[in-house]
């Protein structure tokens, strides 16, 4: 039987963070490189939940193609609760059909999003399909852990602000923190940088140093943008 994630709640620092840290392991360091990967992007600006929902639909029914198995990312789908319903429209309908067997031992499935009700016969019927239930709500303020999770959500925010304050100290801040041990500070990090114009040859320090998991995100941006010239130049 595949493998079967199901992440949901209202807190979307927390649910966007564990739900990386799944596809990491699923499919490694760098998951946009893994060609058994296929993400359908519930985020856009302009996804229409229905549509990105018969993407899932299609994505589910498609069998691997030129690799062994298959992972399928519904990445941060805006909203679960079309699922929750007692006579659910198509595609949910189908797709509750679907997920309501358990997967194919070739086939992985990820899900994150919030408005997922547990109480409701759809995440009952996960559950009995062997997925794993995730739910990361908003904290109260009284948690312990509320603080480091705040400040861990502003320093991620604080770091994208700081590409509009170009300077020697800025510099300096974005670089300490491509060490940081969360992905997505190390990510806005060295977004940050490179929207200031740092280039390769300023950061051999980095490349030729011990952080490997700074290595491997400076090198991730850069083969992102090497693409995407090529794709634009093409």
């Amino acid at each position: 039987m595949g493998k079967f994630f199901v992440i949901s709640g209202d807190d979307e620092f927390s649910r966007k963070q564990r739900v990386r840290e799944i596809i990491g392991e699923l499919a490694g360091d760098n998951p946009e490189d893994n060609p058994a990967l296929e993400i359908i992007s519930g985020d856009a600006p302009d996804a229409k939940d229905s549509v990105v929902a018969g993407r899932f639909l299609e994505a589910l029914r498609t069998p691997p193609f030129l690799c062994d198995n298959k992972i399928i990312w519904l990445r941060h789908f805006s909203d679960l609760a079309p699922f929750n319903e007692n006579n659910p429209a198509e595609p949910y309908s189908e797709i509750i059909a679907f997920l309501s067997e358990p997967l194919p031992p070739e086939v992985h499935v990820v899900i994150d999003g919030p408005g997922l009700d547990q109480r409701k016969s759809f995440a009952k019927a996960l559950k009995a399909a062997g997925a794993v239930m995730e739910s990361k709500a908003v904290a109260k303020t009284t948690d312990r852990n509320y603080a480091d999770s705040r400040r861990m959500e502003y320093a991620v925010v604080s770091l994208m602000a700081l590409r509009n304050y170009p300077c020697e100290r800025t510099l300096q801040i974005l670089s300490r923190h491509l060490h940081n041990p969360n992905w997505y500070i190390r990510y806005n990090a060295t977004e940050s940088m490179e929207m200031l114009g740092i280039e390769y040859q300023d950061l051999l320090d980095v490349f030729d140093g011990q952080d490997r998991y700074a290595r491997e995100m400076l090198q991730y941006r850069f083969d992102q943008r090497y693409i995407l010239e090529k794709e634009v130049g093409e």
